[in-house]
């Protein structure tokens, strides 16, 4: 019965040795695995700010496309006008 307890007390130290360590262990991991996160979502708000950015970039140079397409079609059709102007005015002068 002695050497039963003795087992007993030995595999018990042990045991509690063994969830000690995996205890430490698994807090280690977990912490890691939690400071990854807190790194990774930090570059994902990095990432989103710079493609808000660029996408705010993206709309002004549309919005100026858009105007410079506009201003350029307005100053094709004053100058259409100007020269059929022109040609009707040529016309007439050597009529």
């Amino acid at each position: 019965d002695g050497a039963g307890s003795t087992f007993r007390t030995v595999a018990s130290e042990l045991a509690n040795e063994l969830v000690a360590q995996l205890t430490q262990e698994h807090s280690r991991e977990v912490s890691a695995m939690y400071q990854e996160v807190l790194s990774l979502r930090n570059e994902l708000q990095r990432v989103s700010d710079l493609m808000q950015g660029y996408l705010n970039r993206e709309k002004q140079l549309h919005d100026m496309m858009e105007q410079l397409t506009s201003t350029y079609q307005e100053a094709t059709m004053h100058f259409h006008a100007a020269h059929s102007q022109f040609s009707d005015h040529a016309k007439n002068t050597t009529a």
